[in-house]
């Protein structure tokens, strides 16, 4: 009887074993699907009042919060920005300020779609606020502090066209 025990017992630990195995190797769940920016609930932290800004072709929202004198932004040359990342209930998640800005060449691919396309045309110490949907964004892999599918509030200020 003690054999049959054993065996018993053995067998509950490789059912166990396998369950917790398959249990590991079960995919992800998915992301929650994208939201069309105009259903998105936006919270009065992340300063978005859709009605003020402009739509763009390809599918963000942006305004100018002040117009630079400067030199435009333009494809080919290297742009050095502040910004300010939120999402829409307001929580931070990314962030460069103007001592240590982030540069990357215009055009390139250097940076997510919708940031690329907001600055061109902008002058430097121009401020803009870009409402980026998640297709023009990070999608649905996310990054870092950025879940899957997230729409982006972002307040970008142009400190250097080189």
């Amino acid at each position: 009887m003690g054999r049959r025990r054993e065996v018993c017992a053995l067998r509950r630990a490789v059912l166990l074993l396998l369950a917790v195995v398959g249990a590991a190797c079960a995919p992800a769940p998915a992301a929650a699907p994208p939201q069309p920016i105009t259903q998105e609930l936006f919270s009065p932290e992340a300063e978005v009042e859709l009605a003020q800004l402009q739509l763009h072709e390809r599918g963000f929202y942006w305004r100018d919060i002040v117009v630079g004198q400067g030199r435009q932004a333009a494809p080919g040359l290297t742009v050095h920005i502040a910004y300010v990342v939120r999402m829409p209930n307001g929580a931070e998640v990314d962030r460069a300020e103007p001592e240590a800005p982030l540069m990357f060449k215009l055009g390139e691919r250097q940076s997510i779609v919708a940031m690329e396309l907001g600055l061109r045309g902008m002058n430097t110490g121009g401020v803009r606020q870009l409402v980026i949907p998640p297709h023009l964004a990070y999608g649905a892999r996310g990054r870092g502090r950025v879940p899957p599918n997230a729409t982006l509030v972002m307040i970008v200020r142009l400190v250097k066209v080189d």
